[in-house]
């Protein structure tokens, strides 16, 4: 299939996400917390000063449905997400402390929703040859996300799950997932930890597994099991460099 081409007739290369709704995304009681709003706002509105948007196709955001959430999660996990968006305050906050580094709020659910939605339907089209590449700019993020488990400000995995819709939809049998952050993504790496159609690489901050989310199976000695046996890659950076120019 050919790429396709913008108002003036010029073949668009990378197609990019986005929707605004997802700077509701805050922690209502405590609003220093890391995950933030500015960390989507500063995003746009930098690619906004380089004109960068403009110059890519914009895939339309749409809440994922329940089909598509439970290509990874259980219904259990998504029932709890979904109901969590009517509770008061105080029941949020209990909610929160049963999970690790983890809040709720109203547009929780939604958010979530629209994070999936945006990073399937861009997977859907550098799959389908409309683009060579693109860029989702979602929160909440996803990589710690597990099937029956929210964690570390993740409630959906994105990633693996636009990933196993990209293999189950069209039939892909060499997906490369690259993770470079801070923490090591968990959640990818169950997801796919027996699968030898999907090469995951994550380069993470580990310290001698003094590093959250403090898993033995960060180290770089854990590399798949059974036919995924070297396809899980990681890169634990034990030693941390400061430089001063």
């Amino acid at each position: 299939m050919e790429e396709e081409v913008d108002s003036d007739g010029q073949k668009y290369r990378t197609a990019v996400s986005y929707d605004e709704h997802m700077s509701s995304h805050f922690h209502s009681w405590k609003e220093d917390f890391t995950e933030k709003p500015e960390r989507f706002t500063e995003t746009i509105k930098r690619c906004k000063k380089y004109g960068l948007l403009e110059r890519c196709k914009y895939v339309p955001s749409r809440l994922a449905t329940e089909e598509e959430m439970m290509v990874y999660h259980t219904k259990e996990l998504i029932d709890i997400l979904e109901k969590s968006q009517f509770l008061p305050l105080e029941e949020m906050r209990k909610l929160s402390r049963l999970y690790d580094y983890l809040y709720f709020h109203k547009d929780i659910y939604n958010n979530a929703r629209l994070a999936l939605g945006c990073t399937i339907d861009l997977v859907e089209q550098v799959v389908t040859g409309k683009v060579l590449n693109g860029f989702a700019i979602v929160r909440p993020p996803g990589h710690h996300a597990m099937s029956n488990e929210f964690n570390g400000y993740c409630y959906l995995n994105n990633v693996a799950t636009a990933a196993k819709l990209a293999i189950k939809n069209h039939g892909l049998k060499r997906i490369l997932i690259l993770d470079w952050d801070v923490h090591h993504g968990q959640g990818i790496q169950y997801c796919f930890y027996d699968n030898p159609n999907v090469l995951y690489i994550s380069i993470h901050k580990y310290l001698d597994g003094k590093e959250w989310p403090y898993l033995r199976e960060s180290d770089y000695d854990h590399t798949g099991e059974a036919a995924g046996v070297g396809f899980n890659v990681n890169i634990p950076l034990n030693v941390v460099s400061i430089y001063l120019i």
